[in-house]
């Protein structure tokens, strides 16, 4: 599947909150990531801002997110019933609505695994693997790419402390 093809079938570019970042197949789009696919699977914070710094320099990346939306986009200011937070996060990414908690959204995912180089994620340990899309089952379908379990979830890390949420608690 080429990259046109990648980017057309599955993904729509986020426009109700109007265009932001350099716009893909743009000059100033390509950066030294240029070409590299990234799925950003992430939620809040980190992992998604982990995403971001990556298109920034250029890489093309596909947010996933669940049907409810990413709790960003709710936090913060807004403007124009916009979250801010969402609008700096989101910059230079195109958007999937996909629930990877049912089958048909855990097959979907695995095709985009399949033409994807880079994989971000920061769910709680043991989620993704509870999906079958830990990380022995995704090399399975595509053996040459990355991932990225953000240091605020630390969920494929198998010391004791890997088992812990990443978040500091709240008092």
């Amino acid at each position: 599947m080429d990259r046109q093809t990648w980017r057309s079938r599955a993904v729509t570019e986020e426009s109700s909150s109007g265009e932001s970042g350099p716009q893909p197949g743009s000059d100033r789009a390509r950066g030294p990531l240029h070409g590299v696919r990234v799925l950003d699977l992430g939620t809040v914070y980190a992992a998604p801002i982990t995403a971001m710094l990556l298109g920034d320099y250029g890489a093309e990346v596909v947010k996933v997110e669940h049907p409810r939306g990413d709790p960003a986009r709710t936090h913060g200011h807004d403007k124009n019933g916009h979250g801010l937070w969402w609008k700096v996060i989101s910059r230079n990414k195109r958007t999937v609505t996909l629930n990877v908690g049912n089958q048909q959204g855990q097959d979907i995912l695995r095709r985009l695994v399949e033409h994807a180089d880079v994989l971000i994620e920061n769910f709680r340990p043991g989620v993704m693997e509870r999906w079958h899309l830990g990380p022995e089952e995704l090399l399975r379908v595509n053996p040459v790419w990355s991932c990225c379990a953000s240091l605020a979830s630390a969920s494929w890390d198998r010391t004791p402390s890997g088992e812990r949420p990443g978040r500091w608690p709240r008092p």
